[in-house]
């Protein structure tokens, strides 16, 4: 990957992981979901208690495609898990908050399974954190590297010193020693 594009999306990590981290603590306060049906088919996307799960199916609308948006801090909806659970008919694989699911039981009569993809926030945001962290981790060793160096070099003439020297073999310059490190 050309280090410009991974420069930007850097930034753009950077600018995320703020955003994330905090739709990840709201989700323990509102229940937030978002619908678009129409055209024949259904797709939600909740956002509940460190979840966020997509759920997509037939609809039996088929008229134009409304947005439709839900909110609610009364702490009663259910995370897709338990939704899940709490149906005998569905298919579900489960491992540390990921999940896929399909079921009959949620979907209109007649029609096809409404599948379900949940992935905890931790997640996300763990992988939002992923490459500002692998950036800020190289600019410390870096700065570690360079202070190093320079501190085994001579004030004066930047010649290279030995650790047990008192005087710059090129200038004679006197070598400071501190902490073991000449300086």
């Amino acid at each position: 990957m050309p280090q410009r594009s991974l420069t930007y999306l850097t930034l753009l990590f950077t600018l995320l992981l703020p955003l994330l981290g905090a739709l990840w603590a709201r989700s323990y306060v509102y229940d937030e979901t978002l619908y678009r049906v129409g055209g024949g088919r259904g797709v939600m996307l909740s956002c509940i208690r460190g979840e966020l799960a997509l759920w997509t199916g037939p609809a039996r609308d088929a008229g134009p495609v409304r947005y439709m948006h839900e909110s609610s801090s009364s702490g009663y909806a259910m995370t897709a898990a338990e939704l899940i659970a709490n149906d005998p008919t569905a298919q579900s694989r489960w491992l540390a908050g990921f999940g896929y699911a399909h079921t009959y039981a949620m979907a209109p009569a007649n029609l096809g399974p409404v599948r379900c993809f949940a992935i905890p926030l931790w997640c996300l945001t763990l992988l939002t954190a992923a490459l500002p962290g692998r950036l800020l981790l190289r600019r410390v060793r870096r700065n570690q590297l360079t202070a190093a160096a320079e501190l085994a070099r001579c004030r004066r003439c930047g010649a290279q010193l030995a650790a047990d020297e008192t005087r710059c073999q090129a200038c004679s310059f006197p070598a400071f020693t501190r902490r073991g490190v000449v300086a």
